[in-house]
C-alpha cells in the first residue's frame, strides 16, 4: 500500500485518503462488504445480464493491457477524536487502524461493478496496482453525504435506492441514538425499530418496521410528504433537499428528538380501547398503525423547525421549534393519560378521522398523507393545546 495524497474535508469533519493498493490485498480488505452487497443495505450488487458481464470482461481485458481503473471509494466510520489524529497518520498509522477495523467495518461507497470484474479476473491481473479512495468519517450521516453527492455528480439514483442504500447506516446510527437519549431519561417511550430479517409485526406503540422509518427520516429530511417519483426535475430537487440535509451535523439528532415526540404521542393514544366503527381507526394505536401518519408528523414537524423546502431557518429558530413539538407531545400524553372512558374516545374523535378518511379523492396513500399533514400542522403549530382532535381532523 502506498500513500498517494491525504486531504481533511472541513465541511464534514473527516479525512480523506487516495492510495495506491494491489487488487489482491484490496480484494482482501473488501470480502466481507462485497459478499454483504457493499457493507451497505440497497447497494447494487454484481450485475448478471449479458451486457454487465461482457462490459466486465472488456474492463478486466483493458486492466491487463495497463488501463488504470477510477479510484474505487471506500468509507469507514471512527470515532472523532481518530478523525481528528487521522491528519497525522503515515502508512503504517493507516494500515493498523484498517487492520483493527477489519473488513467488516469497511463499506464500499462506489465500485461494485468494477469490484466484481476484478474478483472474476484476480488470476489474470495479479500484481496489478489500483488507486483507492479512503474515507474516514465521524458518523453515518458524513458517509451517506459522500455517497449522495458522489451518485448525484454521476448517475442520479431515483429515491428508492436512496431508501436501500440509507437504510444500514442509518438505522444503526438510530438505534444507538435512541438508547442513548433514553439512558438518563427512562421516562422516554422504548421504540423498537424492526428489520425485515425481524420478521416481527407492530402489535404495540413505539414499534415501527424499519423501512417505514426511513421512509420518514428521508421524509423530514425533505420536507415533503409526497413526492412524485416519475418526475426527473422532483427526484433532482429531492436530492439536493435530502443532500442538504444530512450534512447538518444536528440532523439525526433532531430526527430522533422527533420520532421520540411522535412515539410519546403514540404511547398515550394506545390507551384509547378499540370501539365498533365504520373505518380502519378503531383505537388509539391505530393512528400510528397507518404509515401516512408517521410520514405526515416528520414533515410536520420538519416544516415548523426548518421551513418549508427551498427555505431555511436559523439552528436557535430550529432548535426552539423542535422544543415546541417535543412539549406539545408530552402536553397531550398529560391530557391523554388524565382522561378515561368516554372523555378519551371524546377527545380523540377517531369517528371524525374515519368520516373524513372516507370523503378521500384521488390516491389514497397521498389523501391520508395530505390529511394528517395538515392535521399535526395544526396540532403541533397552534398556541395552546385543542379541546378535542376534531379540529385537527377536519383541518384538510
Amino acid at each position: 500500500m502506498k500513500l498517494l495524497d491525504s486531504m481533511a474535508d472541513q465541511r464534514l469533519s473527516s479525512h480523506s485518503f487516495l492510495l495506491s493498493i494491489s487488487v489482491d490485498d484490496y480484494l482482501t480488505l473488501v470480502s466481507e462488504p462485497y459478499d454483504k452487497q457493499g457493507g451497505i443495505a440497497g447497494q447494487r450488487g454484481a450485475m448478471t445480464t449479458t451486457t454487465a458481464i461482457r462490459i466486465r470482461d472488456r474492463m478486466a481485458d483493458d486492466i491487463r493491457r495497463g488501463a488504470i481503473l477510477p479510484p474505487l471509494v471506500l468509507g469507514v466510520t471512527a470515532d472523532p477524536k481518530q478523525v481528528s489524529e487521522a491528519a497525522t497518520w503515515d502508512v503504517a498509522a493507516l494500515q493498523g487502524f484498517i487492520s483493527e477495523r477489519g473488513s467488516n467495518g469497511v463499506v464500499i461507497i462506489d465500485g461494485m461493478q468494477r469490484t466484481t470484474a476484478l474478483r472474476e479476473n484476480q488470476s489474470l491481473i495479479a500484481g496489478r496496482t489500483i488507486r483507492v479512495e479512503l474515507w474516514i468519517v465521524p458518523q453515518s450521516s458524513a458517509l451517506t453525504y459522500r455517497m449522495l453527492v458522489l451518485n448525484t455528480g454521476q448517475v442520479p439514483w431515483n429515491l428508492r435506492r436512496q431508501l436501500e442504500v440509507l437504510n444500514r447506516t442509518v438505522l444503526e446510527e438510530l438505534r444507538e441514538a435512541i438508547r442513548v437519549r433514553r439512558s438518563p431519561d427512562q421516562s422516554l417511550p422504548d421504540v423498537e425499530i424492526f428489520s425485515i430479517d425481524d420478521r416481527r409485526r407492530r402489535t404495540k406503540a413505539a414499534q415501527y418496521q424499519a423501512n417505514d422509518v426511513i421512509e420518514m427520516y428521508l421524509a423530514y429530511g425533505m420536507r415533503k410528504h409526497v413526492v412524485d417519483k416519475e418526475s426527473a426535475l422532483a427526484d433532482q430537487f429531492a436530492r439536493l433537499d435530502m443532500v442538504e440535509a444530512v450534512s447538518k451535523d444536528s440532523f439525526l439528532g433532531d430526527f430522533v428528538t422527533v420520532l421520540l415526540s411522535m412515539a410519546t404521542l403514540d404511547v398515550s393514544l394506545e390507551r384509547v380501547e378499540p370501539v365498533a366503527q365504520d373505518g380502519r381507526f378503531s383505537g388509539g394505536r391505530s393512528v400510528f398503525d397507518s404509515q401516512p401518519a408517521c410520514v405526515a408528523w416528520a414533515v410536520a414537524a420538519a416544516q415548523l423547525a426548518y421551513g418549508r423546502p427551498g427555505t431555511e431557518r436559523s439552528r436557535e429558530q430550529a432548535t426552539a421549534a423542535i422544543g415546541r413539538i417535543v412539549a406539545r407531545a408530552n402536553e397531550l400524553g398529560v391530557i391523554l393519560d388524565g382522561l378515561s372512558g368516554d372523555d378519551l374516545i371524546g377527545f380523540t374523535d377517531l369517528a371524525t378521522l374515519n368520516e373524513v378518511v372516507g370523503q378521500q379523492a384521488g390516491k389514497i396513500g397521498d389523501f391520508e398523507r395530505a390529511l394528517f399533514l395538515d392535521a399535526f400542522r395544526v396540532l403541533l403549530s397552534e398556541p395552546e393545546a385543542p379541546s378535542s382532535l376534531t379540529s385537527c381532523w377536519r383541518a384538510h
